[in-house]
């Protein structure tokens, strides 16, 4: 429907949804000759306010009588006064506009339907419950239900010329103060009636209570004392204080909220009649439909036009400014103060646990607001409609000329929510929440700390996902990208969700695990996802990520890039030390879309511990490459492991991927003992990685593998000398060379000799010989025709089986293999 506004202009208001809920009079007087049906559709949005509707009944043959009733009130508790509506669209046949003369200028007009009550008969202001009783004589309170198919479709033909079709529609606005000045060109709050001004040179108004219908001005020229004890109530408050001590406090200057409902309130009715002659006898349908939308609430907060606030120190020291309260700024902001704070209040005693700033104009600049600002702490919360830059924008009267230069200090343990943030300090910290609801998140510092807080850039959307660790949170590609530059990073147990790519640039990177060069002994791993890549820009000095879990989405289509400094130091588990490791990479990827990963400084490698193969990431072409995975020459991409839906593909993904991207120089390993791609279950004296035989998620490491017995097994010394076993630890790597599934000559030759040697031997995988569980060697033409039958369910030298080796054939490959032939 459309709405007039007060200023004239036209919007359009959707009615309907799923958050309304029905309610249904039907009933049909004895002659069967009248029908009457209302049915009301209310939405309400806040839980604080609960919405009745109540009926009457209808009054044979002339039908209701009385209007239908809508009852707010408030749950709160905080005020017993209730608010009422009236709809007597399907009791009377008046169908006309009155003027609003109660609300202000300019007049506007409500429908008779809704500005009436029909059986009083006096003209009543809209919303306002008549003298006696506000809910009609033998009204009863109506319960939300589902109205049955065919209410509003009779059988039986029509009778067309018999039909009307009328309809009303309005909409209230709700606000705490006794005039409207939306709308009114001459009219400011300032010059409202109902106010309260102080004005003076040095103010106290400690233990002290001011009330004002509309509006309260503080001024003190020269010195604020102070408001301890203070009680404000008003729905507006401007502030212009200044204190020369270098303190500051706004604590119980302003009141947290006005108990005044607040909002809008959206209405649609519709009369229709019909008639059908379904039975032989003429029935009349009258209908009566209401739409009421209701976005209200039952307090207001107090707002301020302007917020005037300054902290000097004539003695020349420190100066302070310190929110207790809770602000919000419309218009005009100045802190003036070179140390802002927003702090925590007393939960025994504060209305609020914490102070509040929120800028609710998009025209406030925050360099502008503050010129001086040096040290920003936020213990409580602070929010923007607009993108903040907190850094050092001074001029002039301040500073002679423009300087752009970091804080020296910014902590946040509270919430920061803006549209974007650009954050400069020499010393950040963070273990609260930073939330870009539609930019970027942008922090560059000397000294970054992050630990058990989180940065969000998605915009808002947020969607659950599950890894191989089980479920947690990933986003859909909206929002912006993080990016952190700092010469050293901490960051542990800290959460970045980005939109789009997560950018690290640092040289000095650790998330708890570098001192072990291990993330067995970090419990509060790091769990980030990216919309868009993830880069680590800078060659690690001192840096290691091996406690973190990064879940990397790929929109549909799309490729993208990843870039990594890493030093590639080859197949060697001496990459994964100091060099930026990286312990769980989980690659989601959406239709046609490719991970490509890139280097960032010449000849760059990225040791993982993990990949996870999610979604398209894990297809593949018909030769077996895995075509959701690319490099760019210097780059390789070193792993422990890889899974995919839980089931092991490290072999698959080693063995397909050097030889399909041989040219990329894409070179992929398979480092973690004794994972095999089929899932059959451990034989008894099996050596198996903990992680895979069930060890608890997140507590993954890349420098360290654990192994245990398999069931019912001991050690050869063991069993002989009734000692107890004992778990082996063993180093993840054995080595290029040595690691299970490479080839090497075989047993018995220095590991020098071994690497100049062709590749004939290599460690069995299914099963340890001794008590050292070292695995025996096989024959590579051995493995390999067993292999080539595992692989088929094939029978050796069995021509009925599926596939069988012809020994007549020509031997083909290094081995002497014999060509492999299908029955």
């Amino acid at each position: 429907m459309d709405v007039t506004t007060r200023n004239a202009g036209v919007q359009l208001v959707a009615l309907g949804g799923p958050t309304f809920q029905a309610y249904l009079s039907d009933v049909t007087d004895f002659t069967s000759s009248n029908r009457w049906v209302r049915a009301i559709y209310v939405s309400n949005t806040n839980t604080d306010v609960g919405v009745n509707v109540y009926l009457t009944p209808a009054f044979f043959p002339v039908g209701p009588v009385f209007p239908v009733v809508v009852e707010w009130t408030n749950l709160l508790g905080t005020a017993s006064n209730n608010l009422y509506l009236y709809d007597d669209f399907g009791v009377t046949t008046n169908f006309e506009i009155l003027p609003d003369i109660t609300h202000g200028f300019p007049i506007t007009g409500v429908p008779w339907n809704y500005a009436e009550v029909a059986a009083f008969g006096d003209p009543i202001s809209l919303f306002r419950s008549q003298p006696g009783f506000a809910i009609p004589f033998g009204a009863t309170r109506q319960t939300p239900l589902v109205i049955p198919p065919g209410t509003f479709d009779p059988a039986g033909p029509f009778v067309l010329q018999l039909a009307t079709n009328q309809w009303s529609a309005y909409e209230a606005v709700l606000r705490p103060t006794s005039i409207e000045l939306e709308g009114t060109d001459t009219l400011d709050i300032t010059n409202a009636p109902g106010r309260v001004e102080l004005r003076s040179s040095v103010l106290d108004i400690s233990h002290s209570q001011l009330t004002a219908e509309n509006y309260v001005l503080l001024s003190a020229t020269n010195h604020f004392i102070g408001s301890t004890g203070t009680a404000v109530v008003t729905p507006w408050e401007d502030l212009d204080l200044r204190s020369t001590n270098g303190l500051l406090v706004l604590s119980n200057t302003l009141a947290n909220a006005i108990v005044r409902p607040e909002g809008i309130i959206d209405l649609f009715s519709a009369r229709w009649t019909n008639v059908t002659t379904n039975t032989g006898i003429a029935l009349t349908n009258h209908y009566h439909v209401l739409f009421v939308d209701s976005k209200t609430a039952p307090t207001a907060p107090v707002r301020s036009q302007t917020l005037f606030l300054h902290s000097t120190n004539l003695a020349g020291g420190p100066d302070n400014l310190i929110f207790n309260d809770l602000v919000t700024a419309t218009r005009n902001v100045l802190l003036d103060t070179e140390r802002f704070t927003i702090a925590t209040n007393d939960p025994f005693t504060a209305a609020i646990p914490n102070g509040v700033l929120n800028i609710v104009d998009a025209g406030i600049v925050w360099t502008t607001v503050t010129p001086r600002l040096q040290y920003f702490t936020n213990n409580g919360a602070f929010g923007a409609v607009n993108a903040v830059f907190f850094g050092g924008t001074r001029t002039s009267p301040f500073l002679s000329t423009l300087v752009l230069d970091p804080y020296q200090a910014f902590v946040n343990t509270g919430r920061i929510t803006n549209f974007s943030s650009q954050i400069q300090a020499n010393y950040f910290q963070d273990s609260g929440v930073v939330d870009a609801t539609g930019g970027a998140i942008n922090l560059q510092s000397q000294v970054a700390i992050l630990t058990n807080g989180a940065f969000l850039a998605t915009g808002g959307l947020i969607i659950g996902a599950t890894n191989f660790f089980g479920t947690g949170t990933a986003v859909a590609g909206a929002g912006g990208p993080i990016s952190i530059t700092a010469n050293s990073l901490f960051v542990s147990n800290h959460v970045l969700a980005a939109g789009a790519a997560i950018t690290i640039s640092s040289p000095n990177v650790d998330d708890g695990s570098l001192a072990f060069n291990s993330a067995d002994f970090v419990t509060n791993k790091n769990v980030w996802f990216a919309g868009n890549g993830v880069n680590y820009l800078t060659p690690p000095t001192l840096g290691s990520l091996l406690a973190t879990m990064v879940t990397n989405i790929a929109p549909v289509q799309k490729n993208v890039i990843n870039k990594w400094a890493g030093v590639d130091l080859g197949n060697d588990p001496s990459g994964f030390f100091n060099n930026a490791g990286l312990g769980l990479l989980v690659l989601d990827g959406g239709s046609n879309s490719v991970f490509t990963f890139s280097a960032a400084t010449g000849n760059n490698a990225l040791y993982v511990d993990l990949i996870e193969l999610k979604d398209e990431a894990a297809r593949q072409a018909a030769n077996g490459r895995f075509a959701g995975l690319a490099t760019t020459p210097g780059m390789k991409v070193y792993f422990g492991g890889a899974v995919q839906g839980g089931v092991p593909v490290a072999e698959k993904l080693a063995a397909a991927t050097p030889r399909i991207l041989l040219g990329l120089e894409f070179q992929l390993r398979l480092f973690l003992l004794n994972q095999r791609d089929d899932q059959r279950q451990p034989r008894p004296g099996e050596y198996r990685s903990l992680f895979l035989a069930g060890s608890a998620p997140g507590n993954f490491g890349a420098a360290t593998l654990q192994h245990k017995l398999g069931a019912g097994d001991q050690p050869e010394s063991a069993r002989h000398s009734g000692a107890t076993a004992k778990p082996k630890r063993q180093r993840q790597f054995i080595g290029a060379i040595q690691g299970p599934g490479d080839w090497h000559p075989g047993p018995g030759l220095p590991v020098a000799a071994r690497r100049n040697q062709p590749g004939r031997y290599r460690h069995e995988l299914d099963y340890p010989v001794g008590n050292t569980g070292r695995r025996r060697h096989v024959p590579r033409r051995r493995f390999e025709r067993r292999e080539c039958h595992r692989q088929c369910g094939s029978i050796p030298g069995d021509k009925r089986s599926a596939c069988h080796h012809d020994p007549a054939a020509k031997p083909i490959g290094p081995t002497g293999q014999q060509s492999h032939v299908h029955s």
